[in-house]
């Protein structure tokens, strides 16, 4: 451990990335659907497509599986597929943290 450093530094530091995260992202919990969200929906083609599929090299095929497999898991309201947006950005940047972090050290 590098002098000056205290155990719960690194938590602080989760927390300001999850703040940070919640701050940029909370507008979007309550924004309408957009572009082409309302033909993909309305769409069972594609609600079967991306819906069983767990990995695939076509055009957008993670953005739209997590929208579906949200909507599993937590039902087709908007809210939830935001929150689940929310949650995917909050893991990565947490992820990412521990990747630069080990990376540097």
């Amino acid at each position: 451990m590098k002098s000056g450093s205290t155990p719960f530094q690194p938590y602080l530091q989760i927390a300001l990335l999850l703040l940070a995260v919640l701050a940029l992202y909370a507008g979007s919990l309550s924004a309408p659907l957009v572009f082409d969200d309302y033909s993909f929906f309305a769409s069972p083609e594609n609600l079967s497509l991306y819906g069983h599929t767990y990995f695939s090299l076509t055009l957008r095929w993670l953005p739209y599986s997590s929208l579906i497999w949200t909507t599993e898991w937590l039902g087709p309201d908007i809210f939830w597929l935001r929150l689940g947006n929310v949650l995917l950005h909050a893991a990565n940047a947490i992820i990412l943290f521990f990747f630069l972090r080990r990376l540097f050290q």
